[in-house]
């Protein structure tokens, strides 16, 4: 296997080069990554980081990119300011059915941030999506 490796060197290269991970170059050629791995090295190859051979795989959106920056107080502050200037787009939405929580996303605040103006604003909240074990404020206290 590994002589065959050696003989396709151009072809393993190439392939890898094409985005195909070195865990599945190893695999097809019956060897271990970690060998092709210095291979790889041995021939000068430069070799791709972990979020590389994580795209090849899955979807740009579901590859973890390291952790998000924390935003500054006044980005915080900022982000507040937006979604109490949508109040009322706020509003309708939530009443037309989009959750606290795709809110909260969409406006980069907490969902407790938006669970707090929408009390404060009145507005009338729907029964929790959660399932009935999960919802301490449904349970009888009369058993």
């Amino acid at each position: 296997m590994r002589e065959r490796v050696l003989a396709e060197r151009e072809l393993v290269v190439r392939r890898y080069r094409e985005g195909v991970p070195l865990s599945r170059l190893a695999e097809e050629y019956g060897v271990s990554a970690g060998w092709l791995g210095r291979r790889f090295d041995e021939w000068g190859e430069e070799r791709r980081g972990l979020v590389d051979a994580l795209l090849y795989r899955r979807a740009g959106a579901r590859v973890f990119r390291g952790r998000a920056r924390r935003r500054t107080s006044e980005e915080v502050r900022e982000a507040r300011a937006e979604f109490v200037a949508a109040r009322d787009s706020v509003e309708a939405r939530y009443r037309e059915g989009v959750s606290a929580a795709a809110l909260a996303r969409e406006f980069r605040v907490s969902p407790t941030f938006v669970a707090e103006r929408l009390v404060e604003w009145e507005v009338p909240r729907r029964e929790s999506r959660a399932p009935l074990h999960l919802r301490t404020e449904n349970l009888s206290t009369d058993l």
